[in-house]
């Protein structure tokens, strides 16, 4: 069995460091050849009031905002379900699953107390975001390798 150990060194941050270091990561594993079913991906968001902020700096980070920080596998074969069905199970009560949220979780981190439907909320606003991210992510790395092959 083999063991790969990544150092990550923060010289500069504005918050939303954790979420960077596993971008970061997955993306030099990719970039290295190293062999992944797909490359996780993290974000974090939060909650201030009833509106959702995804990539907290410093200052939303250590005020009273709410927030989760989601490490996914957005493009799994759970990942091709809608979303929407988050909002039916927490109508039944039940707890959401890889195939409910649209991804497979990998990693949650969660900043303090939430009711359970703004929870789900706020992990399907975090998918979204991880989605966003992944979709960026696999775009510039293909051009990387376009170009590298030339």
């Amino acid at each position: 069995m083999a063991q790969i150990d990544i150092f990550i060194e923060v010289l500069q941050s504005d918050g939303s460091e954790f979420s960077t270091a596993i971008n970061a990561a997955s993306l030099a594993l990719a970039t290295a050849g190293i062999e992944m079913v797909d490359f996780a991906v993290a974000s974090t968001v939060g909650y201030y009031g009833s509106r959702l902020f995804a990539d907290l700096c410093r200052y939303e980070e250590n005020s009273r905002i709410t927030q989760v920080t989601v490490v996914c596998l957005p493009a799994s074969a759970a990942a091709k379900t809608d979303l929407a069905a988050v909002e039916d199970v927490t109508e039944v009560g039940g707890v959401p699953t890889d195939e409910t949220l649209g991804a497979r979780l990998l990693h949650t981190r969660l900043s303090s107390w939430l009711p359970s439907e703004k929870l789900f909320s706020l992990l399907r606003g975090g998918i979204q975001v991880a989605k966003v991210v992944h979709a960026e992510l696999v775009f510039n790395l293909k051009k990387h390798v376009k170009s590298a092959e030339r």
